[in-house]
């Protein structure tokens, strides 16, 4: 199962520190290891190509709320071809509302 994990610079701890949980693949062979944030950092895209019984693959989108400091789904793109690997790169806009995606 693959992770990803978003970091922000710290002055106050001087340092890396991990901006809510840790994103973790829900099959094992998910590989969540094409990750792409917005300008502000606020909304982030995961690809996920290995996700599926053939490799279909999927793409999450993440916002990050600041109120509960946790990220929360917006979106989840799923393919139904065999052997796609959908999301095998993943870019989003600056302003989140662009999303691009190779498979």
């Amino acid at each position: 199962r693959g992770k990803a994990m978003v970091y922000e610079w710290s002055n106050e701890e001087g340092g890396w520190i991990q901006r809510g949980d840790t994103f973790v693949g829900e099959e094992e062979y998910a590989y969540l290891g094409r990750i792409n944030l917005n300008g502000s950092g606020d909304t982030v895209a995961i690809g996920a190509p290995g996700v599926g019984d053939n490799a279909q693959g999927s793409v999450y989108v993440f916002e990050w709320d600041r109120l509960t400091l946790k990220w929360n789904l917006k979106v989840e793109i799923q393919r139904g071809e065999e052997r796609e690997r959908f999301g095998s790169r993943v870019s989003i806009s600056a302003d989140a509302l662009t999303l691009a995606v190779t498979g």
